[in-house]
């Protein structure tokens, strides 16, 4: 049986994905001024069989995300995490711990590749477990979660 949270957590990743695939890097450059609460959450693949060079690549991808939104990054604003998995899985930050818009930004940037064996099954486990559940949810009206899984090989 299949949760409710979970296939409405799963259909908002499934919308944002779609949405942040269909920009193009001009449109991720602009700034986002009117933005609602929102928390997001970042599942990256930091094995070997993604590389430094890609990781790199998927580093820029969220920072092209999070520097629009910056201005609207708080504790009533928008909030992201960061989740690097690969043998295990590490919090890189959590949705409260870069409330100010330059510092998240520097903190993606920032980001060390971790490398090892890929476990994307206990990376997504551990998002849900740890980020999108009643106990982690803050409490604002109608607040959406996003998480959005990114790795590619090429």
């Amino acid at each position: 049986m299949v949760d409710a949270g979970v296939v409405k957590m799963w259909s908002w990743v499934f919308t944002v994905t779609v949405l942040l695939s269909s920009m193009n890097r001009s449109e991720a450059q602009g700034r986002c001024d009117n933005v609602q609460a929102a928390d997001i959450v970042f599942l990256v693949d930091g094995s070997s069989s993604i590389g430094r060079a890609n990781f790199l690549q998927v580093k820029g991808f969220m920072a092209g995300i999070v520097k629009p939104l910056a201005s609207s990054v708080g504790e009533s604003g928008i909030r992201f995490g960061v989740i690097q998995y690969s043998d295990t899985s590490r919090v890189e930050f959590t949705l409260s711990t870069h409330l100010v818009g330059t510092e998240l930004v520097n903190a993606v940037e920032n980001l060390n590749y971790k490398g090892g064996n890929t476990r994307t099954g206990a990376g997504l486990k551990f998002v849900i477990d740890n980020f999108f559940n009643p106990a982690s949810s803050r409490d604002v009206p109608k607040v959406r979660g996003a998480a959005i899984i990114w790795g590619f090989q090429l």
